[in-house]
């Protein structure tokens, strides 16, 4: 839903400058709603795919270490990969919501005219929507259970 409709965009621009309240801002109105929506879809993409991909390299390394046998490089390793892989998930978390409000905010100071239909359903209610609900969920239970994997192995291998 973070990608507006073909046309839409000129649609919203049009009718902003059939207004004259409207018309003098109408391509800023409607170029900062598509900005924060490539940007909400941009920060989508990219938190879902770096807790991937961090995950990936902490196991990666944790298995370098196991096979050159370093245990105790290996449990400094995980000490700090755990912390690391939960706050690269609060970071993510904390910088989706800004950007909520954020499009929230601007939504509500937008004529009408110039709203943009994706941008309206997109953030009318960003923190009440079940589809971002269900992201920011998946986010904090995929980033919570990466983290608390990795700092379990770590505390396995740390010596007694």
């Amino acid at each position: 839903m973070l990608q507006p409709l073909p046309g839409e965009a000129d649609l919203a621009e049009r009718e902003c400058k059939a207004l004259t309240s409207c018309a003098p801002d109408a391509a800023n109105l409607v170029g900062h709603q598509l900005s924060l929506l490539r940007l909400t879809r941009t920060m989508a993409y990219a938190s879902s795919w770096s807790v991937a991909i961090l995950s990936t390299i902490v196991v990666a390394g944790a298995t370098v270490l196991v096979i050159r046998e370093r245990r105790d490089t290996l449990a400094r390793f995980l000490a700090v990969a755990w912390k690391l892989q939960a706050g690269w998930g609060v970071g993510f978390l904390v910088a989706l919501g800004v950007v909520l409000g954020l499009s929230a905010n601007t939504l509500s100071g937008t004529p009408p005219a110039a709203r943009m239909f994706t941008f309206s359903k997109a953030f009318d209610s960003p923190f009440t929507d079940a589809g971002h609900l269900y992201y920011l969920a998946w986010l904090i239970a995929v980033s919570a259970v990466a983290a608390a994997t990795t700092q379990a192995l770590q505390h396995s291998v740390t010596p007694r």
